[in-house]
């Protein structure tokens, strides 16, 4: 390695000060790492009378590349000291480096020992990994090595992986690598260390079971029984793949709103989830009025703290149409003529059934019930009805009119004289 002698003469303000002023001391702070700053210190005496004011310039020199200072500091001869800058550059092995601050005659020494670079840390974004979301962590040295060095990578536990080693190049003190976790079933602590050159750190990490990441009900308003297309579907997601086991979720249900239904979903206590995202359908039961029904769901590691909710609305089936059979009569005896009448839910009726208010109007009369009952779990009544011959004009047009839960439908029936 190529020796560099740096000095600089001695600049006195006086021939006085030049004559009677000594260094009582160099220091330099150390040991460094090489690439790194330091700083150090020269302090003045004086042997006789000197100048109270002005400077005194002392040279300053090292006895190789390795350290560099400026090649001259101005000490304040009121102060009498001085403190300077100190740069290194990388090394490979353990050198020292000798400085020498010179005033006139009179000079002193000291030594800088420059280090190579070691491993300072390992440091990750965050205490905590869950899978399929890996952990941004980063090697870091003392200094900026003079090549690029290799820092070998490690876990305690196999749960979490990372790169067997990560590369840190000149120029830099730190490269960043991944720490990856597997789907586990329950929280793990984890060390990642690091190894450089005899040198190990370690950061702690814990790796968190697959959690519920969010649930979804589409559609999120149904009317029971009303077609297979109709049925809701919730939708689990979880934060990541889940073990090779499976990850149980616990499901419940709560009506949330309702003009005094009782809750119309009935779910499984748990469901178990092989894939990321799994669908399940739900099948409400019938209701007489609007009820709001909220879904939850959470895994069963984290005492309800991942749980997650979606609501339900639940709409009793609206009259779908009247129907009848037939519908356009011609001669009809005195006593008139019996028809079937078919009145039809878009759905299937509540437990309570589904009373529906029928109503004759029109031309000729028509003579049948006032109100059906449509039981419960069907969705249509048939009934009998007896149609009267037109006698007032040529074609008669009568109707019959269903009312329920304030929609209405109606059928129309002709006749012919």
């Amino acid at each position: 390695m190529t020796s560099v002698l740096l000095s600089l003469v001695l600049f006195a303000t006086t021939d006085q000060a030049r004559n009677t002023v000594t260094i009582k001391s160099l220091t330099i702070a150390g040991p460094v790492a090489g690439g790194n700053l330091t700083h150090g210190r020269v302090e003045i005496e004086s042997l006789g009378p000197v100048p109270q004011m002005g400077t005194v310039s002392v040279s300053l020199s090292t006895d190789n590349g390795i350290a560099v200072c400026p090649p001259a500091m101005p000490v304040d001869l009121r102060t009498k000291f001085v403190d300077f800058n100190v740069g290194t550059f990388p090394v490979n092995a353990p050198t020292d480096v000798t400085f020498t601050a010179k005033v006139g005659t009179s000079s002193k020494t000291a030594k800088l020992q420059v280090n190579p670079v070691k491993l300072a840390a390992i440091t990750c974004a965050g205490n905590t990994v869950v899978p399929a979301t890996p952990l941004k962590c980063t090697a870091s040295l003392d200094g900026g090595p003079p090549q690029a060095i290799t820092v070998a990578l490690s876990t305690t536990l196999s749960v979490l992986s990372v790169p067997a080693t990560v590369t840190i190049n000149k120029g830099t003190d730190k490269s960043p690598f991944d720490a990856k976790a597997e789907p586990i079933a329950q929280s793990a602590p984890v060390q990642i260390t690091g190894t450089y050159a005899g040198v190990s750190k370690s950061f702690a990490v814990t790796v968190l079971p697959v959690a519920l990441d969010a649930i979804s009900i589409a559609p999120d308003s149904t009317i029971p029984g009303s077609s297979p297309q109709g049925i809701p579907m919730l939708s689990i997601t979880l934060t990541a793949p889940p073990p090779a086991a499976g990850l149980k979720v616990k499901l419940s249900s709560q009506v949330t709103a309702s003009h005094g239904d009782s809750n119309p979903v009935t779910l499984p206590a748990s469901v178990t989830l092989t894939h990321q995202t799994q669908k399940f359908s739900i099948e409400p039961r019938p209701v007489a009025s609007e009820t709001w029904v909220a879904i939850n769901a959470s895994s069963d590691f984290f005492n309800d703290i991942d749980k997650k909710s979606a609501t339900l609305k639940v709409t009793p089936a609206p009259l779908h149409n009247v129907q009848a059979i037939p519908n356009n009569l011609a001669h009809l005896p005195l006593g008139g003529r019996a028809i079937q009448v078919f009145v039809a839910l878009n759905g299937t009726a509540p437990d309570a059934g589904a009373s529906v208010d029928i109503q004759y109007t029109g031309d000729t009369p028509i003579a049948g019930p006032n109100r059906v009952e449509i039981v419960k779990g069907t969705n249509y009544k048939q009934f009998s009805a007896t149609v009267s011959p037109c006698s007032i004009k040529p074609t008669c047009t009568s109707f019959i009119t269903a009312r329920y839960l304030g929609g209405q439908k109606h059928a129309t029936v002709t006749i012919d004289q």
